[in-house]
């Protein structure tokens, strides 16, 4: 279903009221293939939510290993800091 919206011209970084896109969202909640299928659709890796946090802190706050090894393979900006001043790792 997300390949057929994304190639219907679906808006991949449309983010909700937190800033939260949809990678943020299936990072947080360990959806691997889903990950994939929006990094590959365009997805932005380093978008951040409205504390600045990317789907890559994300992840890793939220113990996804698989996911924050596919966004640091696919570009993710491992240095990348929150308002906090904290990278993705330093929140892990």
């Amino acid at each position: 279903m997300t390949k057929l919206l994304l190639a219907a011209g679906a808006v991949v970084n449309n983010p909700n009221s937190h800033k939260h896109t949809p990678l943020h969202l299936s990072a947080q909640n360990g959806h691997l293939a889903l990950s994939k299928v929006l990094v590959d659709g365009g997805a932005d890796p380093d978008f951040p939510d409205n504390i600045g946090n990317t789907p890559l802190h994300t992840a890793i706050h939220n113990v996804q290993q698989e996911i924050a090894t596919m966004l640091v393979n696919s570009g993710a900006n491992i240095r990348k800091k929150n308002v906090f001043g904290q990278t993705p790792f330093q929140i892990g």
